[in-house]
């Protein structure tokens, strides 16, 4: 069931339909690392294919604004049962180059064992500082940062093709 909430990114009485629970309560492990592996399906040399998000039951959210449908400057999905959101450029941008997962944390530290899990999956990080971790997976960049604050911490996961990578 879609629900609807403001997005003040996009406008103050702007609405925006995303599945119920994405981005209300904190993100599971198991979801933060299915929503990465979609964007990491999605991601290829040419930019993002969404079809491919949307194909694996990632619903797109819509916005309005006094009831009607407005232009968001990004695409935004959510999928029943996951509580992580993907974020990427619009269908058929050109600037629709990297596939962000949004999700909330329950604690602090469960950056550091999601950061862990990271690396048992992609190997050792190429880099890391701070709250940043940077992996390289099958010609693509996976880069990690810690966001929000100690009292609801958040974590940002973009991936990108390296240029020249098939």
């Amino acid at each position: 069931m879609l629900k609807r909430f403001a997005l003040p990114a996009v406008a103050a009485t702007a609405a925006l339909a995303v599945p119920a629970s994405a981005q209300l309560k904190p993100a599971s492990e198991a979801h933060i690392a299915a929503a990465t592996a979609q964007c990491l399906a999605a991601t290829t040399a040419e930019g993002i294919d969404t079809d491919i998000i949307e194909s694996a039951g990632w619903e797109a959210a819509t916005a309005s604004k006094d009831g009607k449908a407005i232009a968001m400057p990004l695409s935004i999905y959510g999928a029943s049962g996951n509580d992580a959101m993907i974020m990427t450029g619009r269908k058929g941008e050109a600037a629709n180059k990297v596939c962000i997962v949004m999700a909330r944390m329950g604690k602090l530290k469960e950056y550091d064992a999601l950061a862990s899990a990271m690396s048992a999956r992609y190997g050792k990080p190429l880099k890391v500082e701070g709250g940043k971790r940077i992996w390289s997976a099958d010609g693509k960049i996976i880069q990690m940062d810690a966001t929000g604050s100690r009292e609801k911490p958040s974590v940002r996961i973009a991936t990108m093709a390296v240029s020249g990578a098939k």
